[in-house]
C-alpha cells in the first residue's frame, strides 16, 4: 500500500499536493507528447546520377525472397539500375533511350517462387528482362534479357508502296515519283519516314538548283537516285511506331505478386494489352491522339471490370471501360497533363501544366451517402507551383489507405486525401523532386523513393503511426502561400433576403418586358452617342479623334 501511495503521489504531484487542494509549483511537469514524424530518412545518394521520372521507376521483388529492390532507368545513360537496400547491385545497358518502365508478373515460375518481369519501352520495342543472375554482392538482383516485343507496324498507303515498287524496277522516273509522293503528302495521306526523307531531300536540292539558275539539276537527280538505291534494297517501305507509356493491369487477383498484363501505348494513339505470357497482343484500342500517360484503376482485373485512363497530347483524357473506349467519358483539360494517377477504382487525378489538379469520377459510386456520377468533376486543387511528378500512396496498414502525392517545383511534396492536405515533405527548393514511387522497399511496407533534378536518389519511410487524416497539427509545417490561402477561403455569399427573393420572382415574371426595355435604352444610348460625335465633327472638334481612328 505504501508503494502504491508513492506512485499515486508522483502521478498527481504536477497538479496538486497529496490532499488534492492546492497546486504544487515546485513539482516537475511532464513533457507534452511529441507529434510523430511524418517521414523517416532511410538513406540518400546525391551522386547516383540517375535521370529518371516517375514513369521510369518501380519497386519489385526480383529474387522472390521477400526483399524488394528499387529498379530505375536512366534516360541519359540508357541503363537499368537496381538498388538493394542502399547498394547499387546491378546495371544493364539499353539499345535506345527509355521512355517508360514497369514491373509485372507474367506467369508463375517453377518451384513456387514468383519473380517479376521488368518491361522497358525504348524506340519501337518493349524489352522484357528477368532476374536470375548473381551479382558481385552475392545477391540475386541482376537482370538478364528475356524477350523483345516489337510493336506492330502501321499500315502503309498503297499508292506509296506502288511508287517505291516501280522505283525499284526502274519503271518510274525520279521526277514522276517525286511528284506523285508530293501529291499524296499534300492530300493528307500518312507517309513513311522513307518517303518524307525523300521529299525533304528533293525539295532541298530543288531550292538549291533554283538559287543557282538550274546548273545542278543533274547533281540533284544523282543524289536522289543514290537515295532510292539505298532504300529499295531494304524492301518495301514500313511505318514503325514507338512506345510512349506503359501500364499494368491485374489479370486474376489483386495481390502484389498476382499475374498481370502489360499495357503499352504508341505514338499513333493505339493502346495494346498483351496476353498473360507477354508474347502476343490480346486487345488493341485506337485513340484520337498519342498517349502521354496511362493509369489503371486499382483493384481492376483484365477479365472483369476495369478502367484504363489515358492522358493524350490533345489535352484530353480518354477512358477504356470494360474493354471498350467510352466516347461519353472524355475529360477536356485547359492545359496539357503532366501526370496521371488513380485512387481506388472510381477516381482519376490529373495534374496539369497550369498548376491545377483536377479529379474526376470514373464510375457511379456513393461518398458519405452522396451519389456521384461517372464523368462528374469532384474537385480542383490550385497548387503554388508546377507539378513535377505524381504518385499514389497506397498505404498498407490494418486498413488500406490511398492518398495522392504531388512533387512541385518549389521543393515540396504534398499528399492529399481528396481535396484535403494530409502530409507535406520539404525538399531542396533548388533541387526539386522530378520522380517519385511509393511502395515496398527492402522489408519496409511503406517507402517513398524520390529522384532529384540533379540525379540524386533518396528513400524515406512512412512511420506506422503517421497521421494521414489531415489534422491541423499534422500540417503545421505546410507552406502558407497566398494562392493556397485564397483557394481554401470560401466565397462570402450573402444570404437570400426577402428583397432578393421578390426581385428574382419579378424578373422571372417580367423577363421579356425587361429585356425589351433594356434593348430600347441601349439603342437610344448608341443613337445619342452617334449624334454627339457628328455634331463634334461638324464643329471642327473631332479632327484629332478622326485622325486617331
Amino acid at each position: 500500500m505504501a508503494h502504491a501511495g508513492k506512485l499515486m503521489t508522483q502521478s498527481y504531484s504536477h497538479d496538486a499536493d497529496p490532499s488534492g487542494m492546492t497546486p504544487n509549483p515546485d513539482a516537475p511537469r511532464r513533457p507534452k507528447p511529441k507529434t510523430p514524424p511524418k517521414w523517416l530518412d532511410a538513406w540518400s545518394d546525391p551522386m547516383a546520377n540517375v535521370d529518371a521520372t516517375s514513369e521510369l521507376m518501380d519497386v519489385a521483388d526480383l529474387a522472390g525472397d521477400g526483399e524488394w529492390r528499387l529498379v530505375m532507368c536512366s534516360a541519359r545513360e540508357r541503363k537499368i539500375k537496381v538498388w538493394a537496400n542502399a547498394r547499387l547491385v546491378s546495371e544493364q545497358g539499353l539499345p535506345d533511350a527509355p521512355v517508360a518502365m514497369r514491373c509485372f508478373y507474367a506467369q508463375t515460375n517453377e518451384g513456387g517462387k514468383r519473380k517479376p518481369n521488368v518491361a522497358v519501352a525504348a524506340g519501337n520495342c518493349v524489352f522484357i528482362f528477368r532476374g536470375g543472375g548473381v551479382s558481385a554482392y552475392g545477391t540475386n538482383s541482376t537482370l538478364r534479357p528475356y524477350y523483345k516485343f516489337t510493336l506492330p507496324s502501321l499500315p502503309v498507303e498503297p499508292r506509296e508502296t506502288e511508287v517505291w515498287r516501280r522505283l525499284g524496277n526502274d519503271s518510274l522516273t525520279i521526277d514522276d515519283a517525286f511528284n506523285e509522293l508530293a501529291e499524296a503528302r499534300d492530300a493528307g495521306a500518312p507517309l513513311t519516314e522513307r518517303t518524307l526523307e525523300f521529299l525533304a531531300l528533293g525539295e532541298e536540292e530543288l531550292n538549291n538548283d533554283n538559287n543557282k539558275n538550274g546548273l545542278h539539276v543533274n547533281a540533284r537527280n544523282k543524289r536522289l537516285a543514290a537515295f532510292v538505291r539505298s532504300q529499295t534494297v531494304a524492301g518495301p517501305p514500313t511505318r514503325p511506331t514507338s512506345a510512349t507509356a506503359l501500364g499494368v493491369i491485374k489479370h486474376v487477383a489483386d495481390d502484389a505478386d498476382a499475374v498481370s498484363r502489360l499495357i503499352f501505348c504508341t505514338e499513333d494513339g493505339q493502346v495494346h494489352v498483351l496476353s498473360a505470357d507477354a508474347k502476343e497482343v490480346s486487345a488493341t484500342y485506337q485513340l484520337p491522339s498519342a498517349v502521354a500517360f496511362v493509369a489503371v484503376t486499382t483493384g481492376s482485373r483484365a477479365e472483369g471490370k476495369h478502367v484504363i485512363a489515358c492522358a493524350c497530347r490533345d489535352n484530353r483524357v480518354y477512358n477504356i471501360v470494360d474493354g471498350a473506349v467510352d466516347a461519353a467519358l472524355v475529360f477536356d483539360l485547359e492545359a496539357p497533363a503532366c501526370g496521371l494517377a488513380t485512387v481506388g477504382g472510381n477516381v482519376v487525378v490529373i495534374p496539369c501544366a497550369d498548376d491545377v489538379v483536377h479529379a474526376y469520377a470514373l464510375r457511379d459510386h456513393a461518398v458519405d451517402g452522396k451519389e456521384i456520377l461517372a464523368g462528374q468533376k469532384l474537385y480542383s486543387l490550385y497548387l503554388p507551383a508546377s507539378v513535377a511528378s505524381v504518385t499514389t500512396l497506397d498505404v498498407n496498414r490494418q486498413r488500406r489507405l490511398e492518398r495522392v502525392a504531388f512533387a512541385t517545383r518549389d521543393g515540396y511534396v504534398r499528399a492529399y486525401h481528396g481535396s484535403k492536405l494530409v502530409v507535406t515533405l520539404k525538399t531542396d527548393e533548388n533541387d526539386p523532386c522530378v520522380g517519385m514511387r511509393f511502395g515496398r522497399f527492402g522489408r519496409e511496407e511503406n517507402a517513398l523513393v524520390a529522384v532529384a533534378a540533379s540525379g540524386g536518389v533518396s528513400v524515406r519511410i512512412m512511420p506506422r503511426r503517421a497521421d494521414l487524416t489531415g489534422s491541423n497539427e499534422n500540417n503545421r509545417d505546410a507552406p502558407t502561400d497566398e494562392t493556397s490561402r485564397l483557394a481554401a477561403t470560401p466565397l462570402a455569399v450573402p444570404k437570400k433576403t426577402k428583397l432578393y427573393v421578390e426581385q428574382t420572382a419579378r424578373e422571372r415574371e417580367f423577363g421579356r418586358e425587361m429585356h425589351v426595355a433594356f434593348q430600347k435604352d441601349l439603342c437610344r444610348l448608341r443613337l445619342n452617342t452617334a449624334r454627339a460625335r457628328v455634331a463634334a465633327m461638324r464643329d471642327g472638334g473631332g479632327g484629332g479623334a478622326r485622325g486617331g481612328g
